[in-house]
């Protein structure tokens, strides 16, 4: 991956922290707590009492590459806890892609699928001090293409302890022993190894917790796709975005966030810096907006309806918590779109996208042959808003995405934006966006305009530059709000090729649509 790629994510990463001047800090926990993990580390402690967590995450090598979204995985996990002495968890993972040099002459794509429970049962904790047992067993789809994939076990049981030196800095211990097969598809295997970690945490507020940790590994067996590697070292930050969400921004060598994964290194790109990205949430559980880092307490009932984003450009504002919304939405160019946003708790938003993008045969992107439906998820989170006293609204979003039917092709799509009332009625918004696919980026910056003609109808015109000399995009749409069924209905015209992600930045044939937006009156949290 480029550092152009890198600069995607850790530029909508920092857009995402900032937070304005005079917020106070967010609730003690559960960010503000030392962590039942972080990647590369396990402590002795177990999450809070009666939460339940959910995390989302990504590894990207940095090196050079030419396939694909590059040599990349995913991972997540939930885990649940009530109020008794242990916590369960679910864990997945998944690479597929070529490695980045041939393994044992193998050079076709690589796939590494695994679904995996585990559990914590603390041993030992107070204030200062904690020890607890870790154990995990993951099943395994993992092979190369060309011949049949194996189905394989693999398992970990590890004691991790930790100990707090002063209220902002603790260090951590972990000892354990993780088994893999030695052999799949005749080809050697990571096999079982021992291990030993080390690491460290500091807490300078209730809202940072800046980690690093070095897992020294002994394998039975050095013949594995691992290499010579025996360190696997991580170090990286976290930040609470609101008391419920929290981004983390991390190097690492090492496969993947989950209790059997995190033991192997990133053997699909070895000897290269890996950076790895992190959403956390843990669910309130409140059935009405909390308040924000600011002083403003505003009730879901009370909130004003906002439909904030615009033909081609995103708004920075995220939907009222505990809230589900449907946009519907067709052009006579062919491109079409349903996207779902739910809000579980304030500031923060969760997006699922299905869209036919209309793709020009001039397009540099994919041809309308190759490329099909694409679907995508998304995490948007508000770090502003003038509504509630703050100079202008500020947000930003991540979105993972990938076209269905095979030969599928995975784009990482990231964007913030800026909006101020600039004048009675009328808003400017400044909305940068990035895309990387292929070893490729596309990079754009749109200017946004909305007039306020009436209490229900307003104007909008838009304009976008995009990277290498590419056709610039353009947007103008009339919009009628009906306040008493949260419904809002869209007439639009545009030369963009859809309207979300890598589409928008895309020139295609001129289209009228329209679209239906529904903010429902279902309760999800």
């Amino acid at each position: 991956m480029t550092h152009a790629r890198c600069t995607l994510l850790a530029g909508t990463a920092f857009v995402a922290l900032l937070s304005g001047p005079g917020r106070a800090e967010p609730p003690a926990e559960p960010f503000a707590l030392i962590p039942t993990d972080l990647p590369g580390m396990s402590t002795g402690y177990l999450q809070p009492e009666a939460t339940n967590e959910a995390r989302i995450g990504t590894r990207q090598a940095l090196g050079d590459d030419e396939v694909g979204t590059g040599v990349q995985l995913y991972d997540g996990a939930v885990s649940f806890r009530g109020y008794w002495p242990y916590q369960i968890g679910i864990s997945a993972a998944a690479f597929d892609d070529p490695l980045s040099e041939p393994f044992e002459g193998n050079e076709q794509n690589f796939t590494l699928g695994s679904l995996g429970i585990d559990g914590k049962y603390s041993l030992y904790e107070t204030a200062r001090s904690a020890v607890a047992v870790e154990a995990g067993v993951t099943y395994l789809k993992y092979g190369f293409d060309g011949t049949e994939k194996e189905d394989l076990v693999a398992a970990t049981l590890s004691l991790p302890a930790t100990y707090r030196l002063s209220p902002t800095l603790f260090l951590n211990g972990e000892i354990g022993l993780t088994t893999f097969p030695d052999e799949a598809q005749d080809l050697p295997a990571p096999g079982a190894r021992s291990f030993v970690a080390l690491g460290a945490g500091w807490q300078p507020t209730d809202r940072v917790t800046v980690f690093g940790s070095a897992k020294a590994i002994l394998r039975e067996d050095d013949d594995g796709p691992e290499g010579d590697d025996n360190v696997i070292y991580t170090a990286g930050a976290r930040y609470a975005l609101t008391p419920q969400v929290a981004a983390t921004g991390y190097v690492t060598n090492g496969l993947a966030d989950t209790p059997v994964l995190d033991d192997l290194t990133y053997f699909p790109a070895r000897d290269e810096l890996v950076f790895g990205a992190a959403l956390t949430y843990v669910p309130s559980g409140k059935r009405f907006n909390i308040p924000r880092y600011g002083e403003t307490d505003v009730a879901a009932v009370d909130r004003a309806i906002v439909f904030g984003d615009g033909v081609t450009l995103m708004g920075p504002e995220t939907i009222g918590s505990n809230e589900l919304r449907l946009n519907l939405s067709a052009g006579t160019s062919g491109n079409s779109r349903l996207v779902a946003a739910i809000s579980p708790d304030p500031d923060f938003q969760i997006e699922m996208f299905l869209e036919d993008y209309a793709l020009d045969e001039d397009t540099d992107f994919r041809t309308e042959e190759t490329e099909d439906i694409r679907y995508g998820f998304g995490a948007r989170y508000q770090a502003l808003s003038e509504a509630e006293g703050d100079f202008a609204s500020l947000g930003a979003r991540v979105i993972l995405g990938r076209d269905i039917e095979e030969p599928t092709l995975g784009v990482l799509f990231g964007e913030a934006a800026l909006a101020k009332e600039v004048a009675p009625r009328l808003e400017l918004t400044a909305n940068p966006k990035a895309a990387a696919f292929t070893g490729d980026e596309i990079y754009a910056f749109g200017l946004g305009a909305e007039y306020e003609i009436s209490d229900r109808l307003h104007a909008v015109a838009e304009a976008s530059v995009v990277s290498d000399d590419r056709d610039g995009i353009w947007a103008v749409g009339l919009r009628h709000t009906f306040p008493e069924t949260l419904t809002a209905i869209d007439v639009y015209a545009t030369n963009a090729a859809g309207r979300t992600g890598v589409g928008s930045m895309l020139a295609g044939e001129t289209q009228i649509g329209a679209s239906f937006i529904w903010q429902t009156p279902f309760r999800a949290f």
